[in-house]
């Protein structure tokens, strides 16, 4: 049974055709290729509207914890993707939040930042050495947490040197020190304000702990803060930075006199030597007694003016 009459097809087949005869060859070409464009990128925005969008489940996992989390989503059917070498995972938007209410449940991640929640954990059956290492491990999980909340930063590893805690100790030991790792942003540089609020957070939570004992170190190596370390090269890093910005300001005022504003571009890098120092020595002379030698600190002068008419000198001339 036909959906169409054979007469409708009849007069749409000879509209069509009467329509083609005004076209040339070449304006039909184009109209067969707009056509079949149309066609294909129809189909190919119902093919990719139809896929959800994906969103980051967990970042920054290890692989155990990664190759854990992909074999529970493939036993429960939930479509994912890889991102940043297998270290974070996608889900689709809507699979986010009860994903990672299951991945909890599972106790997933197993090695992620671990806080004080920690010690909730503990039994009255657990060794003093045990809650002793929880309570460290919640301590730099809690620092670790703190520190990533700086601009900059998008990781940190906390390892303190806390001694052991004798159940009968009379005198309680001071910690030795403690060391900080941050991992900045491509192209971010902690300033020396920054590098010692690193020293000061990590020195304020633990009791005793001297700021001079902090070590901060970044993930290309180089000492920001540390023992014997007197200019952090946070400080140095931030004196470059204001040096660099105050000649660029200064070129770029030069050069718009010359070629108008907004036409040229002007960036400086600099590197200064902090390994110079000068200093000035004020010293006093003395004899070969050891006397001081009395110098002159001061002076003084009068002026004197006077105004008026002389008197002549009198008397008889002899």
């Amino acid at each position: 049974m036909a959906l169409v009459p054979a007469d409708e097809l009849n007069r749409l087949r000879d509209g069509v055709k009467r329509f083609s005869r005004g076209f040339t060859p070449g304006q039909k070409a184009v109209v067969v290729v707009a056509f079949l464009g149309v066609v294909v990128g129809a189909v190919i925005f119902m093919r990719f509207s139809g896929q959800p969008s994906y969103a980051p489940l967990f970042t920054n996992l290890q692989a155990s914890d990664a190759g854990a989390m992909t074999q529970k989503l493939s036993t429960e059917g939930v479509p994912y993707k890889l991102a940043n070498g297998g270290s974070t995972i996608m889900v689709p938007q809507n699979d986010v939040y009860q994903q990672r209410l299951d991945m909890a449940e599972a106790g997933l991640p197993t090695s992620g930042t671990v806080g004080l929640s920690i010690m909730d954990k503990e039994g009255i059956t657990s060794s003093q050495l045990a809650q002793q290492a929880d309570y460290q491990r919640a301590l730099q999980g809690e620092l670790e947490r703190t520190i990533d909340a700086i601009q900059g930063v998008t990781s940190s590893q906390v390892n303190l040197a806390l001694p052991a805690q004798g159940a009968f100790a009379l005198n309680t030991p001071a910690p030795t020190g403690a060391s900080v790792l941050v991992n900045l942003q491509p192209g971010a540089s902690l300033t020396g304000g920054q590098v010692q609020a690193v020293v000061h957070l990590v020195a304020s939570a633990i009791p005793n702990l001297d700021p001079a004992d902090v070590t901060v170190a970044d993930s290309s190596g180089s000492l920001l803060a540390g023992p014997g370390v007197s200019n952090s090269v946070g400080t140095q890093n931030s004196a470059t930075a204001a040096y660099e910005t105050k000649e660029e300001s200064k070129i770029g005022r030069f050069l718009a006199t010359l070629i108008g504003p907004n036409n040229a571009d002007v960036q400086v890098n600099a590197e200064l030597n902090f390994n110079k120092v000068s200093s000035t020595t004020h010293s006093i002379l003395t004899t070969p007694t050891g006397a001081p030698i009395s110098t002159p600190v001061a002076s003084s002068g009068t002026k004197e003016t006077f105004n008026g008419v002389s008197t002549g000198v009198g008397g008889v001339l002899g």
